[in-house]
This record gives C-alpha cells, sequence and structure tokens, in this order.
C-alpha cells in the first residue's frame, strides 16, 4: 500500500473518532484544576438542576405520605366569628284574646269574661354577638380508605426515590462519557503529536540529504515527506482543539464558570477486565435497575387502589363532638345563660347502599389498571434482559477487539523501529520508512480508540446495572 494511501486512512480516521457535541469556549489564564473522574461526578451530581429537581420532588411526595397519614388522627377546628346586625334580633308575641272560665264559689259563680293580650315585642338577643366553636372528629372504621390513601402514597414516596436515584445514575453516565471522551483526545494529541515530531524529524533528514544533492532522496520524495508531514500537523491541531471543546464541555455539566480552566487527572482507560457471566448480570439488572423498583411500587400503588375502591362497600363510623360559646350582652330570649353553652357528643355511620354500579366499576378498573401494569412489568423484565445481553455481547466484542488492536500495535511499533534502521542501513525506501510511521500511529491510535470504547459500553452496564459508581 502507498504511503498517499495510508495518510489519507489516517486523517480519515483522526475525523471521524465519534465525540460527543461538545461547546467551545475561549479561555483565558486562570489556574487549571486538576480533577479526578469521581471528583468529576461529585461536583456534576453538587450543581446538576435535574438532580435538584429530583429531590424536590421526593420532598413533595413525602409531604403528600404526611397528608395521607393525617386522615388517622382526631380532626380539631377552632371557629370564632363576630356577628353585628342593624338592630336586636326580636319575636312580635300576636295580640290575643283569653276567655277566663266561669269560677264556682259554691253557692255562686264568677264570671270573669274574657280580656285581650296586645301584641309583645319580645328582645331575643343583642345585636352583637361573639361565637366561638370546637368541633372534634374522630374516624373509628373507614372500611380501608386511610390505610389506601397512605399506602398509596408511600408508594408514590418510593417511586420518586426511583426517580431520584436513576437520574443520579443517569448523571454519571453522562459524566463518564464527557471524562472518557476528554481523555480519548488527549490520548489522540499525544499520539498525533508523537507522529508529527517523527515525521519532522524524518522531513529535516529527507531536507538535508535532498539539497546536499546526494541522489538517494528525490524531490518528489521529499516533497511527499513534507505532504504528509503537514497533514499530521493539521490532524494534530483539529484533535488539540477537540480536547478543548471536551474540556469545556466536562466543566460546563459539572457547573463550573466557562473560564473555569480544568484537566483530568486519569492519563489512562480502565484496564479491560473479564465481564460477569450473563445470567448473574442480568439478575443484578432486575433487582437494582431503577425503572424495575419503579413498576414494582407502582403495582402496589394499584394494589391499595383496589383496596381503596372496594372500601366502599363497607360502613364508616366517626365519632364526632362540638362545643359552642356564646358571647351576647342580653342573658333572655335565645341568649339564656344555658343556651351561651352548648356541647354535643355522637356516633355517626354513613353506608352506601345502592350507588348504581359505580362501585364494581371502579373495582374493575383498578384491576384491569393493576394487570395493565403486570403486564408491562413482565415486558420491562425481558427488555432489560435484552439489553444487558447486548451489551454483554458488545463487550465480549470489544475486550477481542482491544486485544487484537494492541497486538496490532505492538506490531506496528516494532515493524517501524525495524524499518528505522533499515532505512538508515539504505535497505528500505523513504516511503516504507512514512508508511511504518503513519501504520504505527494508525494503529496505536485503534487501541486507544478500542479501549475507549470497551471503557464506555461498561459504563452503560453500570448504568442498567444501577451500579454505584
Amino acid at each position: 500500500m502507498s504511503g498517499k494511501k495510508f495518510t489519507v486512512i489516517f486523517i480519515l480516521f483522526f475525523v471521524t473518532i465519534p465525540l460527543d457535541d461538545l461547546i467551545s469556549q475561549e479561555r483565558d489564564n486562570t489556574p487549571v484544576i486538576v480533577l479526578t473522574l469521581d471528583q468529576c461526578i461529585e461536583m456534576t451530581l453538587k450543581n446538576n438542576l435535574s438532580r435538584t429537581a429530583s429531590s424536590l420532588g421526593v420532598k413533595a411526595a413525602e409531604a403528600q405520605v404526611k397528608q395521607a397519614r393525617s386522615g388517622g388522627f382526631p380532626k380539631v377546628d377552632l371557629n370564632a366569628a363576630y356577628l353585628l346586625m342593624d338592630q336586636n334580633p326580636n319575636f312580635i308575641f300576636p295580640e290575643m284574646s283569653v276567655e277566663i272560665p266561669p269560677i264556682n264559689m259554691g253557692t255562686f259563680s264568677i264570671s270573669p269574661g274574657a280580656f285581650s293580650i296586645p301584641n309583645q315585642n319580645i328582645k331575643l338577643a343583642d345585636n352583637q354577638t361573639v361565637t366561638a366553636s370546637l368541633e372534634f372528629l374522630f374516624p373509628l372504621y373507614t372500611g380501608g380508605k386511610i390505610s389506601s390513601y397512605i399506602s398509596q402514597a408511600e408508594a408514590a414516596l418510593e417511586i420518586a426515590k426511583s426517580d431520584s436515584r436513576g437520574n443520579d445514575q443517569q448523571i454519571i453516565f453522562e459524566t463518564k462519557k464527557l471524562f472518557y471522551a476528554t481523555l480519548l483526545t488527549i490520548k489522540l494529541e499525544e499520539i498525533a503529536n508523537e507522529a508529527y515530531e517523527r515525521l519532522n524529524s524524518t522531513l529535516k533528514l529527507t531536507e538535508s540529504t535532498y539539497l546536499n544533492g546526494s541522489g538517494k532522496v528525490t524531490k518528489s520524495d521529499y516533497l511527499k515527506n513534507k505532504t504528509v508531514t503537514e497533514a499530521v500537523k493539521s490532524i494534530w491541531i483539529q484533535i488539540e482543539g477537540e480536547n478543548k471543546n471536551a474540556l469545556a464541555a466536562l466543566a460546563h455539566a459539572m457547573g463550573l464558570d466557562w473560564k473555569t480552566r480544568v484537566r483530568i487527572a486519569e492519563t489512562e482507560f480502565p484496564h479491560v477486565v473479564q465481564t460477569a457471566d450473563l445470567e448473574s448480570l442480568i439478575t443484578t439488572a432486575i433487582e437494582r435497575n431503577p425503572l424495575f423498583s419503579k413498576v414494582g411500587y407502582g403495582l402496589k400503588a394499584f394494589e391499595s387502589k383496589i383496596d381503596l375502591a372496594k372500601s366502599e362497600l363497607y360502613p364508616s363510623v366517626a365519632l364526632f363532638g362540638s362545643y359552642k360559646k356564646l358571647f351576647n350582652s342580653y342573658d333572655y330570649g335565645m341568649t339564656t345563660p344555658d343556651n351561651k353553652n352548648l356541647w354535643m357528643v355522637g356516633v355517626g355511620v354513613q353506608l352506601n347502599i345502592f350507588d348504581g354500579f359505580k362501585t364494581s366499576g371502579m373495582i374493575d378498573q383498578a384491576k384491569a389498571n393493576y394487570d395493565q401494569l403486570n403486564t408491562q412489568k413482565e415486558m420491562l423484565t425481558k427488555g432489560i434482559s435484552l439489553k444487558v445481553q447486548y451489551l454483554y455481547n458488545k463487550l465480549e466484542t470489544a475486550k477481542l477487539k482491544e486485544a487484537a488492536s494492541r497486538e496490532a500495535m505492538q506490531a506496528a511499533v516494532d515493524d517501524r523501529d525495524l524499518v528505522e534502521k533499515a532505512y538508515f542501513s539504505d535497505i528500505m525506501e523513504l516511503k516504507d520508512l512514512i508508511q511504518a510511521q503513519i501504520t504505527e500511529s494508525l494503529m496505536k491510535a485503534q487501541y486507544e480508540t478500542a479501549k475507549y470504547e470497551w471503557t464506555l459500553l461498561q459504563s452503560e452496564l453500570d448504568l442498567v446495572l444501577a451500579t454505584e459508581r
């Protein structure tokens, strides 16, 4: 293969390296912060607004649990009112005639006759009244309503916590992607820099040989060497820019000011290790994945809704009482001392006799929703299992690719060293040396990319398994 063809492959390789959409920022001379992966994750978790929103969702769910539990406690209300009327309330006793029957005196009788009583304007109360009342209600039996509401609220709280954990896992995964993308650009920049320095040294030697007119190197050889060298320099500069973009995106994800300069402490990708067996991975994912636990708590919520619907078939019993106090300056009429202090206590019972089959419809709906979610749980189980299997196979492939790339890289390094010695011994030509140098750089880049791909797949598997870090 010609040196020109290798140059084209080399350029296309670096240009098409998969990088995330990164944001470019200008930098000043502020101090550089060196951060490890764990430190980057901590800062991202601390400053990410979606995590703040998730925590507020958990607080709201906790408040709903308090509201649901309040139904099992007595309810006591204190009410007070001031009443001012335009006049004193009164009662008009109508005019009436009263006839007194004759009175027998023994030997004679007295007949008083009849007399009339005129209208009587009777004052009932003063026009200003202050009332104060204390009301008490305590549910003795609700057929399971209160416990159902509490169970639903507790399930909603656990769902909110699952969402929060899932959000944290997603933040960690996205941070890892940015971190390892940054590390990849650093490694590729080092490889491009090394390739440029080596080709530039060869170019200087070629130029010196060409200008001295030894005949070993022609002008065409010199120009080809210069073309390849400048092309690699261009690639080096481009990767250097991508590295700045990656660091800027990482700083942005951590919530740092755009002027903050960061550098990652890691210099190598994690070692490629043997993946656990597929069955244990699937079991772990089903047990720990936030989506699966979320569906589980959703089923508990629907079970509670079934109990809530069934509670309409049972009576509700409550103990109630009240005390009322009137403050009125008038002690007659309706505001006698006895009427100014009133209390009562009682037991109330409510039973739904017939509601047009509404209750049975609610029960059927709740059961159908439960069965629907239970079916979705089975679908989710299969989906998670398939996702784990897919990542497992990809990891196995990536592991083999990394091993092959490592062997290819070592072979390319040995070949370049051998060709260099042969070139300086006038056994090999200049194009062979350039080709060996480019091949070495290409294999090194391919090896680092293989390690990056394995690391990214492992991070995605950690996301599915809900691994802490």
